[in-house]
C-alpha cells in the first residue's frame, strides 16, 4: 500500500501470495499532494509464518516519486 501522511491509502494492491512461486506485486498512483504531506509504502502478510522481500539490485524492492507540473 502507499499511505499519504502515515493513515489514508491512496493505492493498495491485494492478493493471495502464490505457493510455488514468488508473488510480484506492482503499486502505482497520481496524486496530488500538499506542502506537508508525506508517503510510505508498507508491505504486509497475513499468511501465516514468515515470508522476505527478495532483493534484486536491478528491479526491487523499488519505490519511485516524481513532481508532474509547476
Amino acid at each position: 500500500s502507499i499511505l499519504l501522511n502515515g493513515t489514508d491509502i491512496i493505492a493498495r494492491d491485494r492478493r493471495t501470495a502464490e505457493t510455488s512461486s514468488t508473488t510480484e506485486i506492482n503499486v502505482a498512483t497520481e496524486y496530488q499532494l500538499n506542502v506537508g504531506d508525506y508517503v510510505e509504502v508498507r508491505v504486509t502478510q497475513t499468511q501465516g509464518g514468515a515470508v522476505d522481500v527478495e532483493v534484486n539490485s536491478k528491479t526491487s524492492p523499488e519505490f519511485m516519486f516524481s513532481k508532474v507540473g509547476e
